[in-house]
């Protein structure tokens, strides 16, 4: 696609542009290619706001995340970060947005599946963090010591044994 994005910004698009425009972002185009950004460059905007989020940044490091999904809203591990982020923020309604959003992309990313069971633990929806934690289970491998799947059993045997199933 050969249109400026000085243009875009400008508002200076000739309508056959603006149309090409929508046309490239209906069928999936995103910023990221459109900007040709290398994915060094993509890779490094991430790792700064990992490094936000390492220090307990989570504003910082939620403005970084979201301009990833700026750039390419249908990278999972962006969609991760920001729900890892808003987690870490106690905003646990939101973090299970943006694990949905992972989960549509990625039915079977295991780690999505039990940070959203913590976060329906903590909103104390008890029947939606058992079906998370049955998930987890069941997508993951069998007895891998230390795996989200060894985790997701313990904590159901603890619920049940305290009767919170």
């Amino acid at each position: 696609m050969k249109i400026k994005v000085a243009d875009i910004a400008q508002g200076k698009l000739a309508p056959e542009e603006a149309k090409a425009l929508q046309k490239y972002f209906k069928e999936g185009g995103t910023w990221q290619s459109l900007l040709q950004l290398k994915p060094n460059e993509v890779e490094g905007m991430y790792a700064v706001g990992h490094g936000h989020y390492q220090k307990g940044e989570f504003d910082k490091a939620l403005a970084c995340f979201s301009g990833l999904i700026q750039l390419n809203p249908y990278e999972p591990k962006h969609w991760v970060a920001i729900g890892a982020t808003l987690q870490a923020k106690e905003e646990y309604t939101d973090a299970l947005y943006a694990y949905e959003l992972v989960l549509a992309l990625d039915k079977g990313h295991i780690a999505v599946l039990f940070y959203s069971a913590q976060c329906c633990y903590a909103l104390e929806k008890k029947a939606e963090c058992v079906e998370f934690l049955h998930k987890v289970v069941a997508a993951s491998p069998y007895g891998e010591e230390g795996s989200f799947g060894e985790k997701a059993s313990e904590i159901l045997e603890m619920m049940e044994r305290e009767g919170e199933r």
